[in-house]
């Protein structure tokens, strides 16, 4: 497979004609130069002019562009040359099946690049095809590789939810027979002999993937702990590499002390949104990634069509207590024009007052933007956009956001310690340097010395008092240096003390979060067990309940029957009570 058919360029044939059109997936729908995906990326570093080789050419459109626009003479080899669009683009094509079928068979000339576009994926055996490439590759060329990322997020959470569903495109493509992360990557290439000038990733939120329908289900903090894994976000790697016995070596040599990449110094910033009568969900939110130590970090928060008029946003800007400094915040449409641009001031922010554990100021001594105090994991505040501009990104759009890290108040202490600590050091290296100036003028001096034992009393004499007034420089400057280091020792101590009193209170939340913990798994089993008696008290009302309601069914019962009864004795007292009175009314009769 090729990277445009990685990438959504999938050649298919009609059955009513011979004319080939391309169904063109929702990542890259056309080929522009402007974008950055694995085939433009692939382009920008083949050198105009060159002899190219593409393996597994797909529709041949990197062929194309090479060679109408870059000038370049392309071959190419692909196993079905049906697929291939762009072959009249080619010097020559061939089809081959590049596992059973040796380089050498196949061509003769040797070229400056040699590009594999996502075809590595699709061998059993791709060492068996690299190491061939050698003899097929001039002193100076090099190989053009784009592979696909499995350890990319969007995978990662279908295996945490037991899916591992292959797909007719994309990581699990039906016919990818081998997978690989950045670790196994850099080995393949190296048990082939081959050196990595340059990696970039080509970085693709799961949203916009084939696992865009589940890729924020998870809780912030499983998804923070995810997303801050290297190469979380990478969709595929595009490398550079070639047959330098120099380059190689070394890569041999750090694969043995290589690990898996361990989780970043890093936090999140996480944007909601929500439409009218909704509540805000992190279904319905985009996360970003920044770094600790960064000072100044751009974020892009993508935010895809709705299908409703959006009615509020909520920013959370770090996931961690500290201080953060926000400078830009802008709202764009999905064309990327700017709708709505916070003025810079902390009253706007507060404006809606709708905020849960965070506090916003403005900055001293005129600097830009704001200072935000980040009470807790979950701090947030809503934006202040008029509706009537929030309905112009219902159909997507992005918020732009420029911010620095979140610093601790232990971090904002300790700032200054460390400046003043670096200003001594500063101070001691130039008196130093002084001593050492001082040192070569008595070198100076000493051979002058020599040289005037020959010379008359006065000139010794005069020697003498200049000797002395350097050696008490040379102790005024030995009191100033220990006076400094004293200064030094004594900040270091304040350090030390500082740092110890810091690991105590640290040890005393680590009892605490245990105290904590346990009295959490107590009032668990707590919840349990009253969970358990209320259900089992659930359970004899309902018991007593259908026996109080199976006894009224049966009075009822007995109470119908009985009414029957008496109506029935009532039938038979008014018949057996109609010959007495017929007597009783005679007899009234013959009486009068």
């Amino acid at each position: 497979m090729s990277a445009e058919t990685s990438m959504g360029f999938v050649m298919t044939e009609q059955n009513s004609s011979n004319v080939k059109t391309v169904n063109q997936h929702a990542y890259y729908r056309t080929f522009d130069a402007k974008d950055r995906n694995s085939v433009t990326t692939i382009c920008d570093k083949v050198p105009a002019g060159s002899l190219v080789l593409d393996l597994g050419a797909g529709s041949g459109i990197i062929g194309k562009y090479l060679s109408t626009e870059k000038k370049c003479t392309v071959d190419g080899i692909d196993i079905n040359l049906e697929q291939v669009e762009h072959a009249a683009c080619y010097r020559k094509i061939q089809s081959a099946n590049l596992e059973a079928q040796l380089i050498s068979e196949l061509i003769s000339d040797q070229y400056d690049i040699i590009i594999c576009a996502d075809l590595l994926e699709h061998l059993r055996n791709p060492q068996q095809l690299l190491v061939q490439l050698k003899d097929y590759l001039k002193q100076d060329g090099r190989i053009i590789l784009s592979v696909p990322n499995v350890a990319h997020i969007g995978l990662v959470c279908d295996l945490i939810e037991g899916a591992f569903e292959y797909r007719s495109e994309g990581l699990l493509d039906n016919t990818h027979v081998r997978f690989f992360t950045r670790h196994s990557l850099k080995n393949l290439l190296s048990e082939s002999g081959l050196g990595i000038k340059t990696i970039e990733e080509i970085e693709l939120d799961p949203r916009e993937t084939e696992f865009n329908s589940h890729p924020y289900g998870f809780s912030p903090e499983l998804m923070h702990l995810l997303i801050s894994r290297a190469d979380a976000l990478t969709y595929q790697f595009i490398i550079e590499a070639s047959f330098d016995d120099e380059i190689a070596e070394n890569l041999v040599e750090e694969k043995h002390t290589e690990t898996l990449s361990p989780v970043s110094l890093s936090y999140s910033v996480q944007l909601f949104w929500r439409t009218e009568n909704e509540e805000y969900d992190t279904q319905q939110s985009v996360t970003a990634v920044g770094r600790i130590g960064k000072e100044i970090q751009q974020f892009e928060l993508k935010i895809p069509e709705m299908g409703h008029p959006c009615s509020a946003l909520r920013l959370g800007v770090a996931d961690r207590p500290g201080y953060t400094r926000i400078e830009t915040i802008k709202l764009c449409n999905a064309s990327g024009a700017v709708v709505w641009e916070w003025d810079g001031n902390a009253d706007t922010l507060l404006s809606l007052g709708s905020r849960q554990e965070i506090e916003i100021a403005d900055l001293r001594d005129s600097q830009s933007g704001v200072v935000v105090l980040v009470g807790t994991e979950d701090s947030y505040f809503e934006l202040p956009v008029p509706t009537n501009l929030l309905e112009e990104i219902s159909s997507g759009g992005s918020l732009q956001l420029t911010q620095s890290f979140p610093m601790s108040a232990d971090y904002l202490a300790l700032t200054p310690r460390l400046s003043e600590l670096t200003r001594l050091q500063v101070e001691q290296i130039d008196e130093l340097k002084k001593l050492v100036a001082l040192r070569d003028s008595e070198l100076v001096v000493r051979d002058a010395t020599i040289k005037a034992h020959q010379s008359s009393p006065e000139e010794r004499e005069q020697l003498i008092i200049d000797q002395q007034h350097q050696i008490e420089e040379l102790k005024h400057l030995s009191e100033l240096q220990a006076q400094q280091i004293q200064e030094r020792e004594q900040l270091i101590d304040e350090r030390d003390k500082w740092l110890i009193e810091k690991q105590d209170r640290a040890e005393r939340q680590y009892e605490k979060m245990e105290e904590l913990e346990l009295l959490m798994k107590q009032h668990n089993i707590d919840i349990t067990r009253r969970t358990s008696n209320v259900e089992f008290r659930e359970q004899s009302i309902d018991q007593q309940l259908q026996i109080r309601d199976d006894s009224i069914n049966s009075l009822t019962a007995e109470i119908g029957e009985l009414e029957k009864q008496l109506e029935h004795h009532m039938s038979l007292q008014f018949w057996l009570q109609r010959p007495f009175v017929f007597l009783r009314d005679t007899l009234l009769n013959k009486l009068q």
